[in-house]
């Protein structure tokens, strides 16, 4: 089993996105965590913006359907 960790702009992605991933059996749980928050610089400019975290449990044979399917 390994943990794999992303982020999503906002819950009902996380949730949609997530859901469909349980549901093709390329993870076998989710934990979506509400209320994140990022500071950061993206091409040279100061960012802040809400997110969602999500900790998906997968297996390492599953790892690149899973990525590619995010």
């Amino acid at each position: 089993m390994i943990l794999l960790y992303t982020t999503f702009p906002n819950e009902k992605v996380a949730r949609e996105i997530c859901s469909q991933l349980v549901n093709k059996d390329l993870v076998k749980c989710v934990n979506i965590i509400n209320n994140g928050f990022s500071i950061y610089k993206w091409e040279g400019k100061f960012a802040e913006e809400a997110e969602v975290y999500a900790y998906l449990k997968t297996t390492a044979e599953k790892f690149a359907e899973t990525e590619d399917f995010i």
